[in-house]
């Protein structure tokens, strides 16, 4: 099922049945369209905060307040929402506009009470809200993206003897990021370990101020701290890890800023580095670019990375592809390491 299919029962769901959203906060929820029908019609970006707390309206940070109104380039999404986002609408919307559905509570993204009186009730259970946004997620992780596939004129597979696998940060503190790519992360570990490659985690924490660098300033001192639970690694995750020596505790983006990474890799006779986790532009890219520069090799995994908004997630794999590594996916690597 395409994402635009998603999208839209997700919607009708959130302007028909509000009384499951009570009490959940509010969502921003975007798309931009292309009158391209050759392009991607869309992308998205949820922001989960609450109206009520000082930090929720903190980490609103596009400029929508909870009382905006509902538009979409010009379109009163209360009278053109139906069945979800089709080209109608999008043949409304200028190319590249955003449309910013800002959900007055209760509600996860949607629908204010005087928008909601206009539609009939239809029973919709939790269960199924969840798994469509689960569906969704699913869906922008491991979509195809063939923007960056112009860029991709080198392909190589990675030689076992010479290669480790890094898996980046995958932690309770992202845990709405890292779950929609769990399976591909875990499938990438096993062909790995299938293929007698050693594995790595890092873990991002913070100790003290000391350590916070320009991160505390750039992300307002939301970071993550050690000694929470948001610091650990994801259960699924952490019962991957063989003994101590195989987790990086780093306090930057790149897994070899303060830490003794690359001597071990240089120790261990590494010549290639592969790259995998949380969150794609980010930590990922950054301990990426740091191997190429430091000699490495670098593979990046294209669908067991991810990030929190799809656009970025691309401009990553683009920016690599060109400029700093192989990408792969499971099949690909699969077929690079067994022949399959």
């Amino acid at each position: 099922m395409g994402l635009q299919t998603l999208f839209g029962k997700l919607l009708r769901m959130h302007f028909t049945s509000p009384h499951l959203f009570e009490n959940a906060g509010a969502t921003t929820f975007r798309i931009s369209y292309s009158k391209n029908p050759s392009e991607r019609i869309f992308t998205s970006k949820f922001t989960r905060f609450d109206p009520d707390s000082n930090a929720g309206s903190a980490s609103h940070a596009d400029g929508c307040s909870k009382t905006e109104e509902r538009v979409c380039g010009g379109v009163d999404l209360e009278e053109d929402a139906g069945p979800g986002p089709g080209p109608d609408l999008a043949n409304k919307m200028e190319t590249g506009r955003m449309a910013k559905l800002n959900v007055g509570k209760p509600s996860i993204f949607g629908t204010s009470a005087n928008a909601t009186k206009k539609r009939k009730r239809e029973s919709h259970t939790p269960v199924e809200i969840m798994s469509l946004r689960s569906q969704i997620q699913q869906e922008m992780a491991t979509s195809k993206c063939s923007s960056y596939e112009k860029y991709e004129i080198r392909k190589r597979n990675p030689n076992p003897k010479s290669s480790v696998l890094l898996v980046i940060d995958m932690q309770n503190y992202f845990s709405s990021i890292a779950k929609p790519i769990l399976d591909n992360t875990l499938a990438t570990v096993q062909l790995c370990r299938r293929a007698s490659i050693p594995v790595f985690f890092t873990r991002h924490c913070h100790k003290s101020p000391a350590d916070y660098g320009m991160l505390g300033e750039w992300w307002n001192g939301d970071l993550v701290y050690d000694g929470t639970s948001d610091a650990e690694l994801l259960p699924e995750i952490k019962g991957l890890v063989a003994g101590a020596d195989d987790v990086i505790e780093k306090n930057t983006y790149s897994a070899f800023g303060n830490t003794r990474l690359q001597d071990r890799l240089v120790g261990m006779g590494v010549e290639e580095v592969i790259v995998c986790g949380v969150m794609t532009n980010l930590c990922c890219e950054t301990t990426a670019r740091d191997a190429f520069v430091r000699g490495f090799r670098v593979f990046f995994s294209t669908d067991a990375t991810a990030t929190s908004d799809l656009e970025l997630h691309e401009a990553t794999l683009k920016n690599l592809a060109y400029g700093f590594a192989y990408l792969f996916d499971c099949k690909r690597l699969e077929a690079g390491l067994f022949g399959a």
